[in-house]
């Protein structure tokens, strides 16, 4: 499916069609004194690619991922590169196979997880309909559409077994490894101050939250890589280093998200392996709805208002965490000020909301003035972070409780996944992604980072490998265990 073989002698002939077409290339390239001529058969390869083997181009966007930045084309619109480009050229080449071969795995659409992202993309156009900002929304829900359309459907077509991970990972990680380095050695020039380290990833990441929370949502499968090679191995060292190294990123890049996120995870994956995830669960769950009373009730929130010009930056993640706690941090207050904007916006339209992407042009007029900082003008244009409290501002509740349903379907589904996978392989890969996800959520109760081509993307991938291991899973493992029986 999706792909074309050629005989031997075909193949020979193509191979010397290329190699003359490249020398062609670049001898006019010469001969106009022009570089533009030599990126003619590397184009011709992306073609020849996507009409025959496109599987390559999808792990070439998997490869780029850590390596695009955003750049900014007007004031509300902007482009992820080199990544963006390759992730909806990418999208329309699946939708041209798509139609010429006529067929999807059926197993993989009918899956409960697919369903209900399903529902979820389906309110988001109703919502677009209600929006105040339809243009704003509308770009909103095709950049969605490409993200789902390549991350999931083109996952769960090429990645399949542990050998199409393995591919995905090295595509992935490798460059990641380089934008750490790159990053570290960037920010080392400063000393690893605070103050320099949206400076320093900006070299690949928006900001330093977005930095933190790439390379912390990787750190399941370094580990999970490592169990793939024996000790005193070249490749075991390389990965052992490399946990290191991005705990050193992780720590320098001073998100607490992340650090949070790691430690969510390593709780969740004890949890997942000695099956007593729900005496953690029912208990985060109660003390989290008592908070949301405590703070509403009486208007207790207003005695959490910093003092303006009080709540500052600081130097490193003790003397962050430490001012977290006694409401002396800068991005603690701001979020604040944001999260009481968004919890009063969403009283105001709680069925639809104000439409995808709309928060910041209408969060400063629900704001509280007690929690103002003297950041709150946004000159970055950054939005709830929180991304739970953004879908309800801007879905409406029944946006909130289709992605709530999704959410509750990740890890359901996933730990079901888990408990009947057969082989160590499949226990393992199915909990590292677990424990990625539980990376991603942590920070999505501080940021705002599905729309975002990295953690995003992530998002979608450890979905659709989801899908695919427990499509590959029996339903029954006692009936799977006689039916080997049987077989015997």
């Amino acid at each position: 499916m999706f792909s074309v073989s050629f005989s031997e002698k075909t193949t020979g002939a193509l191979f010397y069609a290329f190699s003359l077409l490249t020398i062609a290339s670049i001898l006019l390239g010469i001969a106009i004194e022009e570089t533009y001529p030599y990126l003619i058969p590397f184009a011709f390869l992306f073609a020849w690619f996507a009409f025959f083997d496109f599987k390559k181009i999808y792990f070439l966007l998997i490869g780029l991922i850590p390596l695009t930045r955003e750049f900014s084309l007007s004031g509300s619109l902007a482009l992820d590169i080199p990544g963006e480009p390759v992730l909806i050229i990418l999208m329309f080449i699946f939708l041209f196979h798509l139609i010429k071969n006529k067929k999807y795995d059926t197993g993989f659409l009918k899956n409960p997880l697919i369903q209900l992202l399903f529902l979820h993309l389906l309110w988001i156009v109703v919502t677009v309909f209600f929006s105040y900002k339809v243009l704003i929304s509308t770009k909103f829900f095709l950049a969605k559409i490409w993200y789902v359309a390549t991350y999931i459907f083109l996952t769960g077509l090429f990645v399949k077994k542990l050998r199409d991970f393995k591919i995905l990972f090295w595509c992935a990680f490798i460059p990641a490894v380089f934008t750490v380095i790159l990053v570290l050695l960037k920010h080392s020039e400063s000393g690893f101050s605070f103050e320099e380290i949206n400076t320093a990833s900006s070299l690949f990441y928006r900001n330093h939250v977005n930095y933190a929370a790439f390379v912390s949502l990787l750190m399941p499968f370094i580990w999970l890589a490592a169990t793939w090679h024996k000790r005193g191995t070249l490749p075991k060292h390389f990965l052992n280093f490399c946990k290191l190294l991005f705990l050193a990123a992780i720590y320098f890049a001073f998100a607490r998200g992340a650090w949070i996120g790691i430690f969510a995870a390593a709780a969740f994956y004890y949890g997942l392996k000695y099956r007593f995830l729900k005496l953690m669960v029912i208990p985060a769950l109660g003390i989290f709805l008592y908070l949301g009373y405590y703070m509403a009730h009486e208007n207790k929130y207003l005695d959490f208002a910093p003092e303006f010009g009080k709540a500052v930056y600081h130097g490193n993640i003790v003397d962050h965490m430490k001012a977290t706690i006694v409401n002396q941090d800068l991005s603690t207050a701001e979020r604040f000020y944001r999260w009481v904007a968004a919890v009063r916006m969403s009283g105001e339209h709680p069925v639809t909301g104000f439409g995808p992407g709309s928060f910041y042009y209408f969060y400063q007029q629900y704001a509280v003035t007690n929690f103002t900082t003297w950041v709150s003008d946004n000159p970055e244009k950054s939005g709830t972070h929180n991304y739970f409290l953004m879908t309800t501002v801007e879905q409406g509740l029944v946006g909130l409780f289709f992605f709530v349903l999704l959410t509750f379907g990740i890890f359901y589904f996933g730990v079901k996944t888990y408990h009947r996978a057969q082989s160590r392989d499949d226990k393992n890969l199915v909990a590292a992604i677990l424990c990625s996800m539980v990376i991603i959520y942590v920070q999505l109760m501080l940021s705002d980072l599905v729309e975002e081509i990295k953690i995003g993307g992530f998002f979608f991938i450890n979905i659709a490998m989801l899908v695919n291991w427990s499509v590959q899973q029996p339903v029954n493992v006692e009936q799977s265990k006689l039916h080997n029986v049987e077989v015997r």
